[in-house]
């Protein structure tokens, strides 16, 4: 039986599954890892983790790792330097970013505009095959509009800001144990801080009905994800659908809806986690 292994990463999780042509073998989950942003220490215990539950499969023909940090040859170089000295055992990767992953279950074969709104964010133009044209891939630094990252600034500026009613700034600094030290400390002295960003996503959420000011702030967010990522991407075709795959995408549906319908677009499908359509895209082309 030919068994390849397939991992999806973003920057807070890594989704893998060991699949053959037509079962699903077994899968699972580590922390996300970057070629770029993750020490040679998180990959070396993710990937004998994951190593640890492939040894009681046959040997894996074939490894497709998709990710984020990996659009440039430079980071796509670096993921096959660590399959190679923390899993000798497998196959040397076929390399592709986490766009890609998400046009193939997005789209599979045929052709389509998809966004990715997780941690980070960004889109692609899909010509069925292979990434025509793509906007964003930044990092929270630069981009990531609309972004758990970004969504997550959002709120511990206001909080920093003391732009939140009382019983808010109470509620975050009881619940999350936050202070201006331990933000800026953990912000500018930690290896993967959007990731950090991104987990105040949801309280986010949690608060928007409270706050005009946020609602605003977050409109804007989805606002420009929507003019710099997709609008040019829809000038180049005759599309006016976007799929969608990331957790922000789900939870804040109703604002990336609004985005879109003020510019004539709207949603096809959001999917979330996109592993099982992708696994099937090889199943289905590839086997």
């Amino acid at each position: 039986m030919k068994n390849f292994l397939l991992l999806e990463s973003g920057a807070t999780k890594l989704s893998w599954v060991l699949a053959s042509s037509t079962t699903v073998l077994c899968q699972g989950e580590v922390s996300g890892l970057h070629p770029f942003l993750s020490g040679a220490e998180e990959w070396q215990q993710n990937l004998q983790a994951i190593g640890d539950q492939l040894r009681d499969y046959s040997p894996v023909r074939e490894v497709f790792y998709y990710g984020t940090g990996c659009s440039q040859d430079e980071g796509q170089v670096l993921v096959r330097k660590y399959f190679a000295a923390f899993s000798p055992s497998l196959p040397s990767p076929l390399v592709a970013t986490d766009l890609l992953a998400a046009a193939r279950a997005l789209c599979q074969q045929e052709a389509g505009i998809v966004g990715i709104l997780g941690t980070g964010s960004n889109a692609a133009r899909y010509d069925g095959t292979k990434i025509a044209d793509q906007r964003g891939g930044f990092g929270y630094v630069l981009g990531d509009e609309a972004s758990g990252a970004n969504l997550g600034k959002i709120l511990l500026q206001a909080f920093l800001q003391e732009q939140l009613p009382e019983y808010i700034q109470k509620d975050l600094q009881e619940t999350h144990q936050l202070s201006k030290g331990a933000i800026i400390s953990t912000v500018y002295q930690t290896a993967n801080p959007s990731r950090y960003l991104a987990q105040f996503a949801p309280a986010l959420k949690r608060w928007l009905p409270e706050s005009s000011s946020l609602q605003e702030k977050v409109a804007a967010e989805f606002g420009q994800f929507t003019d710099l990522y997709l609008l040019p991407l829809i000038a180049e075709t005759d599309h006016n659908e976007v799929a969608f795959t990331g957790s922000i995408a789900v939870q804040f549906r109703p604002y990336l809806e609004e985005a879109l319908r003020r510019r004539g677009l709207a949603i096809k499908a959001i999917i979330t986690p996109p592993l099982p359509a992708l696994v099937t895209y090889h199943q289905t082309l590839l086997y």
